[in-house]
């Protein structure tokens, strides 16, 4: 009962929550040696810590699980603690680490003719070379995933190979067949009564609206998607909605609702524990300030997301954060620290091989370069965005 409720909490987006019953179900299972129980109760706590963003927590969660699982002969469970591992390392930028991970559950789920488990794997290897920013292979294995699903029916499998395939193609521009794709795991969302797929799905139908620069249309799917996380009670999606409302504000140059909504986000991010979350909406309320002019503001809020992702080990907030405060230097004319700033973002772009950030980080250097030159600033290119 204990793991059911820290299941629906979890489910809600309520992670400390979710981890306080996880906590309490893990101690029964300890005082009566339910070894099974443990070790799932293990597995539920480490997507918990990974969803706050607490990686190294949820890795050590999910390293224990696995031990168990094996001892115990599950190999179902293994593929699954192993997936769980891929997930967490992908989120600590480990990419070579959680490719290896996902390796090896996939080749569990395919030794035990574990389709749906095969499906998830393959997601899961997508996940990363997303992260990597290899569009093109997280493509292939989220288009093998949907083959599985669609083969084995498994609906909801199918609507996440949807949604993240629209992702990836968000991510290259293509944001017409982002949107179809978009689309359809949206109907299926609904089709099951999946109100937080659903929210989530219009959540990224309003990001691919807005880099098509249709605002009205990105507000409106937003405003949607936010309706849906506050009538759940689903918290990190009520942020991450809030905060991408921000972001199509700041777009609008309608700066004070965009600083409005940002600070909403954080205010969450703060309550549920998402230093993640957190991070990323200091650097958004950077990057507005740094809009407005507001040059000291923002360079603080900068370094106060720099801090946090670097106490919870997120390379790729953190080579973000290093741009921005670049950024930040270039509009301030001081052009030895704004490549200073980039360079260390650019080693950490090319250290867990993210080319979309390294490509625009590249781009910045090339301009402050430029303004040396000439003598002259020319216009600040528009901040890498990390969509959920």
């Amino acid at each position: 009962m204990l793991d059911s409720l820290g299941n629906a909490y979890f489910s809600l987006g309520q992670y400390a929550k979710a981890i306080e019953h996880h906590d309490q179900a893990l101690v029964i299972a300890l005082e009566i040696g339910l070894r099974d129980l443990e070790g799932s109760t293990l597995g539920s706590l480490g997507n918990a810590y990974d969803a706050l963003g607490q990686h190294d927590k949820a890795i050590a969660h999910h390293s224990q699980s696995l031990a168990i699982k094996r001892e115990i002969g599950d190999r179902p469970g293994e593929s699954k603690s192993l997936g769980n591992l891929g997930l967490a390392y992908t989120s600590l930028g480990q990419h070579d680490k959680a490719i290896m991970h996902n390796e090896q559950a996939l080749v569990i789920s395919r030794e035990i003719g574990d389709r749906m488990g095969e499906g998830k794997r393959l997601g899961g290897l997508g996940l990363t070379y997303s992260s990597l920013g290899q569009c093109d292979k997280a493509i292939t294995h989220y288009d093998q995933a949907l083959v599985i699903a669609r083969e084995v029916g498994g609906r909801q499998l199918e609507g996440q190979c949807l949604g993240n395939i629209g992702t990836e193609y968000d991510s290259l521009g293509q944001f017409d067949k982002a949107i179809t794709h978009y689309d359809q795991a949206l109907v299926i969302a609904r089709e099951f009564g999946n109100r937080m797929d659903e929210g989530k799905r219009l959540d990224n139908l309003g990001i691919s609206y807005c880099h098509l620069e249709h605002y009205a249309d990105a507000i409106t799917h937003h405003d949607q998607a936010l309706a849906i996380a506050r009538e759940l009670g689903d918290r990190q999606l009520e942020g991450h909605v809030l905060g991408n409302l921000g972001n199509a504000y700041a777009s609008l140059e309608q700066f004070d609702k965009a600083i409005t909504h940002f600070e909403q986000a954080l205010v969450i991010a703060r309550e549920i524990g998402d230093r993640m979350s957190e991070g990323a909406s200091l650097g958004n309320l950077g990057t507005t300030y740094r809009s407005l002019e507001r040059h000291a503001d923002a360079m603080e809020l900068c370094d106060q997301a720099l801090v946090i992702a670097r106490e919870i080990g997120d390379r790729q907030l953190e080579g973000q954060c290093l741009g921005d405060i670049g950024d930040v230097h270039y509009c301030l004319g001081q052009y030895d620290k704004a490549i200073t700033h980039h360079d260390q973002a650019l080693v950490i772009a090319r250290e867990i091989g993210d080319q979309r950030l390294g490509d625009q980080i590249l781009v910045n250097i090339g301009n402050v370069h430029r303004a040396l030159g000439h003598g002259s600033t020319p216009p600040l290119p528009q901040r890498v965005e990390v969509l959920d």
